[in-house]
């Protein structure tokens, strides 16, 4: 591009797609807008109001790189996922593939046997959250309640555990009452055997290191 002139949203988008790893072939349209396309399909877009003439503007910038940490990275390995029941094969996204992170989730699980201190994960129920504030029972933690996906309900399956605890070091305030996807360190989330109670309890030993907010709202 024009190193003399304010780089367009166009221009800025481009080299985001290209960075995540989508290259000209991949474009179906003519430039500019095979990129902006690309770029409102995979979520790039999500909460900014950008066009392809306008000059680029920061805070929108910021908007798009935020957002390309959550979508599918092309240089990342190709997924086969069989956690909801069905192979789904897709790209590991940036927050994945770089920083080793994943969606903190519930659901139901199975014993490999019954000597096996492991689950294994057989469906996901809910991977978005609506965090509460601050855990006031432990410090450097956050309260949130899971959200069934596909819906704007509580996930009940679990009748004696419908708030969480994950560590957390931000300002959670900024995000309370907000439905979000919560990105941490951890199992996918692994619960732990408790072999005196015979059943299967959620592991809540997160260190959640990026809150993303779901489409169509903003913090």
């Amino acid at each position: 591009f024009e190193p003399d002139r304010a780089i367009t949203d166009a221009e800025f988008v481009t080299m985001v797609v290209r960075a995540i790893g989508y290259v000209t072939a991949d474009m179906k349209q003519n430039y500019p807008f095979s990129y902006m396309s690309n770029a409102q399909a995979v979520g790039l877009l999500d909460g900014t109001n950008m066009v392809a003439s306008t000059d680029a503007l920061r805070g929108e910038d910021a908007q798009v790189i935020y957002n390309a940490l959550f979508t599918d990275y092309a240089r990342g390995d190709k997924l086969d996922n069989n956690t909801h029941g069905s192979s789904v094969e897709s790209y590991s996204t940036l927050a994945e593939s770089i920083w080793g992170l994943d969606r903190a989730a519930v659901g139901t699980w199975d014993k490999d046997n019954k000597d096996d201190e492991k689950a294994t994960l057989t469906n996901c129920k809910a991977h978005t959250w609506v965090v509460l504030g601050a855990d006031p029972t432990a410090e450097g933690h956050i309260l949130a309640y899971a959200i069934e996906d596909d819906s704007t309900d509580l996930y009940t399956d679990n009748k004696d555990k419908l708030v969480y605890s994950f560590k957390y070091d931000g300002d959670a305030s900024a995000v309370a009452g907000y439905q979000v996807e919560l990105w941490g360190e951890g199992n996918h989330g692994e619960p732990t055997w408790e072999s005196k109670n015979d059943k299967y309890v959620w592991s809540e030993d997160w260190t959640i290191k990026a809150i993303k907010t779901v489409k169509g709202q903003k913090a």
